[in-house]
């Protein structure tokens, strides 16, 4: 599956945001990779960097890749863009183990890092199962949840976001949201540069205030759950499995295959604990859990980097 950060899409959404898009071609081998033997299919991974303010330098990101990339283009492309860190979130590799991932990153110079720009676990849900199973395979709590939560509100499915729609939506996150709360302007990049791939959805109370709410983006088939926010009151009535509900039924109905629920708590990150609550909910609702070999970063000091490369 060729995920959501090298869709078209989303290098478009990272362009508005003054993001240098390039791209580097990427090589599918056999498990013999490491030897530099085996079968190679050429490719292209979308490549994300980033002028450091008024400094030379710039940084530089490929993310969710499932085939190996090009070591030597990359180090080229980072020569031209003058860039000082490279940060690697590989995917699932094409028939390579996470311990062969880790040695050829060593080798390129590349060393594990603590601190993930995306979510290094997540759950996935097979819709292609019918509705009835869909539900039954969520925890009993998720059942009951859903049942209250449509006693006292209902959902509302924006499939067509025009500008008024998404500020409200940004207002009610960003007075009840916690964490990082995209800037309006980059929201509307975001939905802008998805279209009719993007789709909000709504848990409104019966006097039709908002009470909880999902984004949803859709890439080749996957339904990917992007950002979500409830207020107290949608809490206490549940509202926030209504609209993970209803974002999953939208998904299939869209012929969509898998829904991505974009992350849950990982052990290896213990540091990260502000994941563990949101990774509760989420996990109520199924799905297969899908570990990624993590973050690697390879960082080069300004002074010998301009040496190595003959800057």
């Amino acid at each position: 599956m060729i995920d959501l950060r090298q869709s078209p899409h989303y290098a478009d959404y990272m362009r508005s945001r003054g993001w240098v898009v390039e791209s580097v071609p990427t090589v599918r081998r056999t498990h013999s990779a490491l030897s530099g033997s085996g079968g190679i299919q050429p490719t292209r991974l979308f490549t994300y960097i980033r002028r450091l303010g008024w400094l030379p330098f710039a940084i530089m990101k490929i993310q969710r890749f499932s085939r190996l990339p090009d070591f030597k283009a990359i180090e080229r492309l980072a020569r031209i863009h003058h860039v000082i860190s490279i940060s690697l979130e590989p995917g699932k590799v094409t028939q390579i183990s996470e311990s062969d991932i880790e040695q050829l990153m060593s080798t390129h110079g590349y060393r594990k890092s603590r601190w993930p720009m995306l979510p290094p676990k997540t759950l996935v849900i097979n819709l292609t199962k019918s509705y009835a199973d869909l539900f039954a395979d969520m925890k009993k709590d998720a059942r009951r949840s859903i049942t209250k939560a449509r006693l006292k509100s209902a959902a509302n499915i924006l499939r067509s976001i025009d500008q008024q729609s998404i500020e409200r939506f940004h207002s009610f996150w960003r007075h009840n949201g916690r964490g990082y709360i995209l800037p309006l302007t980059d929201f509307v990049s975001l939905l802008r540069s998805f279209a009719k791939d993007a789709y909000l959805v709504e848990s409104l109370s019966g006097g039709g205030h908002l009470l909880s709410g999902c984004v949803i983006l859709v890439s080749r088939g996957c339904a990917y759950y992007c950002h979500a926010v409830t207020s107290s009151q949608g809490r206490s009535q549940f509202s926030g499995y209504l609209t993970v509900w209803e974002a999953m039924r939208e998904a299939k109905r869209r012929g969509c295959r898998l829904f991505d629920l974009e992350g849950v708590y990982d052990p290896r990150f213990p540091h990260l604990k502000r994941w563990r609550g949101f990774s509760s909910f989420k996990r109520k609702f199924g799905g297969e859990e899908i570990t990624y070999p993590g973050p690697f970063v390879r960082t080069f000091i300004p002074f010998s980097f301009l040496s190595t490369f003959g800057l």
